[in-house]
């Protein structure tokens, strides 16, 4: 793969000793020798780019050319597309804005070739990628292009500079194709230019056009200019009005397209704007920072009736959306106050019922079966108090008075005459006593 990379670094003199001078040097991939070049000519220089390998006419397989201009950080090129051949080995060329591919991509170019052959970058560096695949095999000599450094203080070559006092130029880009309305404003636009508007009053700019060389506007052709008619009112692309009528129109009435402004021998026209016709552009010296096309302006005042339209059509719909979600809020509100009505009837109802008598099963939706309540037991009463026990003495305080004597056993205590006959000695027994033990009875 072939790669090259040359660096031209535009450097300015002090003080303008330098004589401005014109160059036509050609540069290619052509390797390190070029790659730190220094080139010291402040003001109008021009040199030729031309993507190919050393000592090579045509494309080669597998190319990948990078060649990169570096200028002020003010600087602006003018860069003309002089030849293009891109048929063989599915050749691409590609111009960045910048010191790499990273840039932003100012023209993009294949077999298809383009409508555009001269821009302007402002960027001050710009870089120009050549590549190429191995098939289909063919001649293709690439892109050859001039670039140019843009003055601030001077017009393009082969511009028409109106007056020393006026500040701008006229001029028609170099191979320049017969473009739509739309399509020239865009190619003056990528000059760095607009459609002519001079100094946005009628007759001025019928008089410079007029008086300009034949090589920047023939008298035997028609340009497109940057003027439009709304509403039966003439008006520059940048909105201002224009109080001057046209001389006559080169289109249908009925168009709607029938509205643009061409330009031919001193007299303005209404033509169609789809017609593809030549066009004049228009720069202060070193080129614009305001850019003005069709789309832009006449569309405009459609462009707010849309949005007016797209605004309203919205507030509409949030309003019915609004409207429908109150009123389903509301459904869903009365639905439950509804729902806790009837509950409070069924429960209301239940209760009745209860107190009314015997309970009825299923008449109330969603309650359940009632039953009575059984009476109360009757209120319990105290029984009342027993008497306090009192302890009474036994009548007997010794053991004499059973028989037995006091401090004998039962096995050796005599029996009276009494007891023995079995008879009763005529007195009472003791009364029961329960702490007498078991053993204290006798056998």
């Amino acid at each position: 793969m072939l790669q090259a990379k040359i660096l031209l670094i535009l450097a300015a003199v002090c003080c303008g000793l330098l004589t401005p001078v014109v160059s036509q040097n050609t540069y290619g991939c052509s390797g390190a020798d070029l790659s730190k070049r220094r080139l010291t000519n402040y003001g109008k220089y021009t040199f030729i780019l031309h993507a190919l390998a050393p000592n090579s006419s045509y494309l080669e397989p597998n190319m990948d050319c990078t060649i990169t201009i570096i200028g002020y950080s003010s600087s602006r090129w003018l860069v003309t597309l002089d030849t293009i051949s891109l048929s063989a080995y599915q050749a691409e060329f590609d111009v960045y804005e910048g010191t790499s591919t990273r840039g932003k991509n100012l023209i993009s170019l294949n077999s298809a070739g383009t409508l555009y052959r001269q821009f302007g970058i402002s960027s001050g560096s710009f870089t120009v990628r050549q590549k190429t695949k191995s098939t289909p095999a063919g001649k293709a000599t690439g892109v050859r292009m001039t670039v140019e450094h843009l003055e601030t203080s001077d017009c393009p070559t082969g511009w028409y500079k109106v007056s020393s006092s006026a500040g701008y130029c006229y001029g028609v880009p170099r191979l320049a194709l017969n473009l739509t309305y739309d399509e020239s404003a865009k190619a003056c636009n990528m000059l760095l230019a607009n459609l002519v508007m001079g100094n946005f009053n009628y007759d001025s700019i019928s008089a410079e056009l007029f008086s300009a060389p034949s090589s920047v506007v023939s008298p035997r052709l028609t340009y497109w200019v940057g003027m439009y008619e709304k509403n039966d009112e003439l008006k520059f692309l940048n909105k201002y009005n224009s109080l001057d009528s046209i001389s006559g129109r080169l289109c249908s009435q009925t168009s709607s397209d029938c509205q643009c402004i061409t330009y031919q021998s001193g007299r303005f026209y209404k033509d169609n704007c789809n017609t593809r016709r030549q066009y004049v552009c228009y720069m202060p010296k070193g080129g614009t920072e305001s850019y003005y096309n069709l789309k832009s302006q006449i569309n405009s005042a459609s462009n707010v009736i849309s949005m007016i339209a797209i605004v309203l059509t919205v507030g509409f719909i949030l309003v019915i959306l609004i409207s429908l979600i109150v009123v389903f809020v509301c459904c869903i509100r009365r639905n439950a106050a509804a729902r806790r009505t009837r509950r409070q009837s069924n429960f209301n109802a239940a209760n009745s019922n209860v107190n009314a008598g015997p309970f009825v099963i299923g008449e109330a939706a969603g309650v359940p079966p009632s039953y009575p309540m059984p009476p109360p037991p009757p209120p319990f009463t105290a029984s009342p108090a027993a008497p306090p026990y009192t302890a009474t003495a036994p009548a007997y305080s010794t053991y004499s008075n059973l028989g037995f004597e006091a401090g004998g056993n039962d096995a050796a205590a005599p029996a009276t005459s009494a007891g023995a006959s079995g008879g009763d000695n005529g007195e009472k027994p003791p009364p029961y006593n329960p702490d007498w033990s078991r053993n204290n009875v006798a056998a």
